[in-house]
């Protein structure tokens, strides 16, 4: 049998010799034939089957199903700058609840704190009254006075219905001649106290230096009907009366009040003023003065 020339381009028979293809001009002979394939080999043993056995294909791997697509994040409007899809939030820690003995806790610094701020500011209200209202000199006072007097106003300054810081303070002012200011503080105890006699005496002595001989005599007649007796108001009462020149109703005075005693300062005070009016009456003498606290 001739063998075929089959073209392995279109599989057409021609013939042995053939350069080229009569149906598909692809040249012959000018390369191998294809090689078929090999055939599987038969099993070892068992037995023959008649049905010609055709080659089992490996079966093909099936394609792993493609992953689906991550849903986008919804964007966060208040994140600015930043791909929301790669936003990572920082996961929230449940804050601890208060024990009651920390509540408690809490509450006393608390307590302790609004106190210790309000102790400062007053001290420092109080150190600024201190700095910035200084207190006036008393003019004729010495040291000592000063620092009574500094004392008196203190007092004064916590309770202004203090009496007997109030009079203190007279009688500093009384002993250094400032007769005006004498007489607020003397009036000012007195209408918290008017049986003090003795404050009755000197705010009359403070009137009669001032020229004021009738308001003088008002306070010492007041101080009398206390104290009928009372020596300083009956001496200083003569003296009045003998500045007005009422010699015998001076002499008067006088003698009562060495009836009613007193001091031994006031005794001499008393002889001496009676000499003097003696003196007056028979045409000499100087004036005299009127004696107090």
């Amino acid at each position: 049998m001739t063998p075929e020339n089959k073209c392995p381009s279109c599989g057409r028979a021609n013939v042995p010799d053939a350069l080229e293809c009569e149906n598909c001009s692809y040249p012959l002979n000018l390369s191998a034939p294809p090689v078929a394939p090999a055939a599987p080999a038969a099993p070892a043993a068992g037995p023959m089957s008649s049905e010609p056995i055709e080659p089992a294909s490996a079966p093909e791997p099936a394609a792993a199903p493609a992953p689906a697509p991550a849903a986008p994040r919804p964007a966060d409007p208040s994140v600015r700058g930043v791909d929301p899809n790669i936003r990572r939030m920082r996961p929230v820690r449940p804050r601890a609840a208060q024990t009651a003995a920390e509540k408690l806790q809490f509450q006393l610094w608390l307590v302790l704190g609004g106190f210790a701020v309000l102790l400062v500011m007053y001290t420092a209200f109080q150190g600024f009254q201190k700095n910035n209202n200084a207190q006036p000199k008393i003019e004729g006072a010495n040291e000592e006075m000063e620092h009574a007097a500094t004392m008196a106003r203190n007092e004064l300054a916590k309770d202004s219905t203090n009496v007997n810081a109030r009079i203190m303070l007279a009688n500093i002012l009384y002993d250094t001649a400032n007769w005006s200011e004498a007489i607020i503080h003397y009036k000012s105890a007195l209408r918290s106290d008017s049986t003090r006699v003795t404050t009755l005496v000197d705010l009359g002595v403070c009137y009669f230096n001032l020229g004021d001989p009738e308001d003088a005599i008002e306070k010492f007649q007041t101080a009398l009907r206390h104290e009928p007796n009372h020596p300083v108001a009956l001496f200083n009462m003569g003296v009045v009366r003998e500045s007005q020149n009422k010699l015998d109703e001076a002499l008067q005075w006088y003698a009562k009040a060495q009836g009613a005693g007193g001091p031994e300062g006031l005794q001499q005070s008393l002889a001496e003023a009676i000499q003097r009016t003696k003196a007056k009456q028979s045409g000499g003498g100087a004036p005299g003065g009127m004696g107090g606290r």
